[in-house]
């Protein structure tokens, strides 16, 4: 969870540089697995999103704003809130996966390759 200063380094690292950054593909693994962290106690029925899920919430925020033209003020039904910050949390999940798994290399497929006929005559 992040708190105060943990928080702080977050905003200057990652929420200070646009939506783009708060993206789960961008991020370093320090701020994926800190948002990770937060994930799962979001996921927590009785948790207080705003004292526990700062970072979360402030990504997710921040992702709609964009979406929404940087306005002055938003207006955010808690439903909708939810269920983006649920939205975020399985993107996250399936970066770390992504970052986790190990890729094979690719065989190109030579059944699917056109032959070019050449003219001998």
């Amino acid at each position: 969870m992040m708190k105060d200063r943990r928080f702080k380094q977050f905003a200057a690292e990652v929420l200070q540089q646009g939506a783009d950054a708060v993206l789960p593909q961008n991020l370093p693994d320090r701020w994926l697995n800190a948002l990770l962290e937060e994930a799962e106690i979001f996921q927590e029925e009785d948790s207080d999103i705003e004292e526990t899920c700062a970072g979360l919430l402030s990504a997710v925020i921040l992702i709609l704003s964009e979406h929404g033209g940087h306005p002055d003020q938003m207006e955010i039904p808690v439903t909708t809130l939810l269920r983006c910050m649920s939205y975020y949390v399985m993107t996250l999940s399936g970066a770390y996966s992504g970052r986790r798994l190990p890729l094979s290399p690719v065989e190109p497929c030579h059944r699917f390759q056109s032959k070019v006929a050449t003219d001998s005559d």
